[in-house]
């Protein structure tokens, strides 16, 4: 039963970090896109991030503090995520822990979101792939897991456009 309850807690963590990633990716890409040519390596056709993307599956690793990372693949149909990335640098996500909107900024390949809703504050991730089809994107966050122990999550989640 204790891992019934922990497999619960952590997919409703992994649900929200999923939304938090995904909102950092697409504002990456706006940021990568208004970079200069001489920049041309960085950049992200930001346009491709503007659209509905559904969550396709992704891993996730737990490091605690000194110690060595482990890791968790995330089932898609364990996280029914979608965002929208609208081109006026709002977004809204739809997920397991319910509706939430806010704004982003890409800078580099930085994704800066940030939620309406204060109790989700805001994220930053790292795009990885951008194109008119895919998206992946990173996303690190220190706390503390289902047992109490303090280290780093990273997640790493995939997405197709609808």
């Amino acid at each position: 039963m204790k891992n019934a309850i922990t497999t619960v807690t952590f997919m409703k963590h992994t649900n929200a970090v999923l939304t938090k990633l995904f909102l950092s990716l697409l504002l990456l890409s706006a940021t990568l896109f208004s970079c200069s040519k001489k920049d041309s390596t960085n950049e992200v056709n930001a346009s491709a991030l503007t659209g509905i993307w559904q969550f396709a599956g992704g891993k996730e690793y737990f490091q605690p503090n000194g110690g060595s990372k482990t890791l968790t693949d995330i089932d898609p149909a364990d996280a029914s995520v979608t965002v929208q990335f609208k081109s006026d640098g709002t977004f809204s996500f739809s997920g397991a822990d319910g509706p939430e909107t806010g704004t982003y900024k890409l800078t580099g390949n930085s994704l800066y979101i940030k939620y309406n809703n204060a109790d989700w504050g805001e994220s930053t991730a790292t795009v990885l792939t951008l194109t008119n089809t895919s998206l992946i994107i990173e996303v690190n966050e220190s706390g503390t897991n289902d047992n109490g122990v303090a280290g780093t999550f990273y997640y790493e989640q995939s997405y197709t456009k609808k």
